[in-house]
């Protein structure tokens, strides 16, 4: 038969899950006068614990968590503290199990999942050719399952945002290589149009030195400099301007293109990729 340790465990089950009480312990007996003690460490535990349970009604589970392993870690690893250091690890997992429901964090469960899974090793122990605990063994593992459901959707859902975070680093990385590509287009169509103003501006300077030619024999040959530089001038001019206003089209088209293409691509909303969890642990 448990000893005193039964005072706490009671509570912890009817408080916690009042949907599926858990087998009911034995009946604790009455308390030694030396128990009555308030600084002794089953004492402290149980203020610990019922501080906990507190926290846990008004949905403070991390608060509840760092109590009851407080409380764990009090309580001596002895036979007799056993059944109640097994159901703190119990509301542990349970505790973990709310949290998650609100921060979403995969580690929460698969915590869970290991503390609930110690829980029925030590619970299968203390319980060894008890015909009334099959019941509490068969819902642990029921709840273990309800872990393992939730695991797999929320690793569903972790895998749905890592892709669509990677979507949206690839679009958004797609529109900044489009927008390059029509700054660099216009850029380039621009110095393609300055570089066949220059070779224009040859062409008029050419064209005038040699209308002059023959009517100022005097100057003929600043003339045929000026020819030169002009002849200079277009070459130049034609090969840069034709070159960049080339590139610089291109650079337009496929940057266009390819932003026309971006705003017409469809987006997932992330409501049609969400699951929703109905988990009842």
């Amino acid at each position: 038969m448990r000893t005193r340790s039964w005072a706490i465990v009671g509570a912890v089950a009817v408080m916690l899950d009042p949907a599926r009480v858990r087998a009911a312990p034995p009946t604790p007996p009455s308390p030694p006068p030396q128990e009555t003690n308030t600084d002794t460490p089953l004492a402290r535990a149980e203020v610990l614990y019922r501080r906990g349970v507190s926290r846990y009604e008004v949905s403070k589970y991390d608060e509840a968590i760092a109590m009851w392993t407080e409380a764990y870690d009090i309580l001596e690893a002895t036979p007799e503290n056993r059944a109640i250091r097994n159901d703190l690890v119990y509301n542990i997992a349970r505790a973990q199990v709310q949290a998650f429901r609100i921060d979403d964090d995969l580690r929460r469960l698969r915590l869970a999942k290991q503390l609930l899974a110690r829980y029925l090793e030590v619970y299968r122990e203390l319980s060894a050719g008890d015909p009334a605990a099959e019941a509490e063994i068969a819902r642990a593992d029921r709840r273990m399952a309800e872990i393992d459901q939730m695991l797999r959707e929320a690793e569903a859902r972790a895998v749905q945002r890592d892709e669509r975070a990677r979507g949206s680093a690839a679009g958004k990385a797609a529109e900044k290589q489009a927008r390059t590509l029509v700054i660099s287009g216009a850029i380039g169509t621009a110095i393609g149009a300055v570089g066949l103003g220059v070779a224009f501006a040859g062409v008029a300077i050419g064209v005038r030195a040699d209308a002059r030619f023959e009517d100022e024999p005097a100057r003929r040959d600043e003339l045929r400099r000026r020819g030169r530089q002009a002849n200079a001038l277009v070459a130049a001019g034609a090969a840069v301007g034709g070159t960049f206003l080339a590139a610089g089209i291109a650079l337009l088209v496929v940057g266009t293109r390819k932003q026309k293409r971006l705003r017409a691509a469809p987006t997932a909303s992330a409501g049609r990729f969400g699951i929703v969890v109905e988990g009842r642990f």
